[in-house]
């Protein structure tokens, strides 16, 4: 879904298209590249799968014991990634919307 080139790291023009589609009032290219280089540990101007991994705990703990929204909303995803590779492509991306899992 985010990784659009199927590379394995999300650039900032990958996030920015996401956004653009999933926010009402989407960032700015700014705030987006801001957003990149808070997560980037590695300095190569994108977010790998680990440091999006690194995301999560960091987001449960501001949102105020949001951990277990995190975990229903990874189930919801592992529910749905057919071929267990741990990213939601198209076909999975449909399934989670029909309200489908595999297995």
């Amino acid at each position: 879904m985010f990784d659009c080139d199927g590379d394995g790291k999300i650039t900032k023009r990958e996030l920015e298209a996401v956004l653009r589609r999933l926010v009402p009032d989407p960032p700015t290219a700014e705030e987006v590249a801001s957003m990149v280089a808070e997560m980037d540990r590695d300095g190569d101007g994108c977010i790998s799968l680990e440091e999006f991994a690194a995301l999560g705990p960091a987001l449960a703990a501001g949102a105020g014991g949001g951990e277990s929204e995190l975990r229903e909303a990874f189930a919801v995803i592992g529910g749905v990634d057919a071929d267990g590779d741990g990213f939601v492509g198209f076909e999975d991306f449909v399934r989670m919307m029909d309200g489908q899992t595999c297995g």
